[in-house]
């Protein structure tokens, strides 16, 4: 009987891949692993939260001496520096492993291709594999490690026709099931979810995570709501309420200062932040993005509404964009898109998007792009 055949090696980065999503460890960047032997996995981990076991050192536990003389897969590559944790390293080379392959370099300074150079020295095989999923799963650290900066995502779900809501300005629902479940596996890799008031006020969005799977064990995302003007936000909205049965995520308010106020006793769920506003009154985005960062906010799903869509777009803030496309035609006024600048005298002085990936929900179409800036800069309108 001849042996079955050994799965190609981007199925078991794959299955790291896998593992990495199902949690968010914050500020750490998310890392799975695999150890293979023989063609078969003999061991699994993902790294939890900051301060717990890296996903090397839990899937090498999980193997044991099946370890010895194995391929190690894993998202990223492996630590060689003393943080919380010992180095993962050491536990490669205590395990025996002849051979890691990981998906992209760590760009943490403190790393920098030293774990592979450490490992291969010693006569470990340290392969690259240079997967651009892996990358784009460890983008949000990057950029906070380098800049301070949470990532921002736009999660847009529109019309074909480009319509966020309909003309009552209500949204629910553009698109379909599959769309929606795909936007709470979203919200759970986000430590952050951002809405304008406007949003709290017509939708009353509760702005939680509901995944019907269970296994990801990251604590939910902080609801941020920006607060501007003379409108408060409402005692009644959900985002200020107490869940029923279970915990309640934080609430942030995030407003000019003394301007954050609501029409009840705070719960302990809600905070209040403050912060000067510029000249229209608002608080820009940039210092919206510092104050997260320096609470520890590493990334950030921004939800809506259109004028807030607008502002990030326009300041060149957004990361990413993630537009779920329905096969409907809402109609209605220009301001329920999710661009909602004057416009450009032409087409060839269009802001644009990068093309990441494609990807189908039931019905509608997902695209994920990364901004590209206009040739000339467009202002948006100043209202929230």
């Amino acid at each position: 009987m001849q042996p079955a055949e050994s799965p190609p090696e981007p199925l078991f980065l794959e299955l790291a891949l896998a593992l990495a999503r199902r949690a968010r460890p914050s500020p750490n960047p998310p890392v799975g692993a695999v150890v293979v032997r023989d063609g078969r996995i003999v061991g699994r981990g993902f790294h939890p939260g900051a301060g717990r076991p890296h996903a090397e050192v839990l899937a090498l536990a999980e193997a044991g001496a099946r370890a010895r003389g194995a391929d190690l897969y894993v998202t990223l590559e492996p630590c060689n520096h003393h943080g919380r944790t010992p180095p993962c390293t050491a536990a490669i080379l205590e395990a025996g492993v002849r051979r890691v392959l990981y998906g992209v370099e760590d760009p943490d300074p403190r790393v920098a291709g030293g774990g592979a150079r450490f490992l291969r020295r010693r006569g470990v095989r340290a392969v690259c594999l240079r997967s651009a999923a892996a990358a784009e799963l460890i983008a949000p650290f990057e950029k906070f490690a380098r800049t301070g900066l949470p990532f921002v995502t736009l999660k847009i779900g529109a019309s074909l026709d480009g319509r966020i809501a309909a003309r009552t300005g209500r949204s629910r629902w553009i698109t379909g099931p599959a769309a929606r479940e795909a936007v709470q596996r979203m919200r759970a890799a986000h430590d952050a979810i951002l809405v304008g008031l406007g949003t709290v006020r017509i939708d009353d969005p509760r702005l939680t995570v509901r995944l019907p799977e269970a296994g990801f064990v990251s604590p939910p995302p902080v609801r941020v709501v920006l607060t501007g003007g003379r409108r408060t936000v409402p005692s009644r909205a959900r985002v200020v309420r107490p869940e029923r049965g279970g915990a309640t995520p934080e609430t942030w308010l995030v407003g000019p200062t003394a301007r954050t106020t609501i029409h009840l006793d705070d719960p302990d769920h809600l905070r209040r932040i403050g912060l000067p506003a510029g000249r229209d009154g608002l608080v820009p985005e940039r210092r919206v993005l510092a104050e997260l960062g320096r609470r520890g906010i590493t990334s950030v799903l921004v939800e809506g509404g259109g004028q807030v869509f607008t502002r990030f777009l326009a300041a060149g803030l957004a990361d990413r964009v993630a537009l779920f496309l329905a096969p409907k035609l809402l109609g209605g006024p220009a301001e329920r898109g999710f661009f909602c600048t004057p416009g450009v005298p032409e087409p060839g002085l269009a802001a644009g998007l990068e093309l990441l990936r494609v990807e189908r929900y039931g019905d509608d179409v997902l695209w994920v792009g990364r901004p590209r800036p206009a040739r000339r800069g467009c202002r948006p309108r100043s209202a929230r």
